[in-house]
């Protein structure tokens, strides 16, 4: 499979990750809740032309447009709405599956179940040290 080229340039997974710590440390206590078109929760990376989950503000933040996310994944659902542990986001980003991704996932996972952000965030330290 071939990657398609991009019109921006990706930013790291290390840009993601510092860009996503100083998001929650911004707003440590507030706990993203998305719902989709059946009142179920879901994360989605943009809404309304901005970054919308964490991870997506972060994206967003750091130059990926927000049309990029309207891309269709391996399974056909746009880019929006898949993990970032999902291959078609890790592989038009260039990133590998390494630590760094999984952190970005833990974090996204915790969000997701309804953690705060600073809390999430500490989780994804916990589960996944960097350093």
């Amino acid at each position: 499979m071939t990657t398609p080229t991009l019109d921006f340039t990706p930013p790291t997974a290390d840009a993601v990750i510092a860009k996503v710590r100083e998001i929650a440390a911004e707003a440590p206590a507030f706990v993203y809740s998305e719902t989709d078109e059946h009142d179920g929760p879901t994360c989605r990376y943009v809404k309304n032309g901005e970054g919308s989950c964490i991870v997506g503000k972060a994206l967003v933040a750091l130059g990926v447009p927000v049309d990029f996310f309207d891309r269709p994944s391996v399974s056909g659902s746009p880019l929006n709405t898949v993990g970032i542990w999902q291959s078609t986001l890790r592989d038009l980003l260039g990133w590998q599956r390494d630590l760094n991704n999984d952190w970005l996932q833990a974090v996204q996972a915790q969000q997701d179940v309804g953690c705060a952000w600073g809390i999430a965030v500490e989780f994804a330290d916990k589960r996944c040290p960097l350093s």
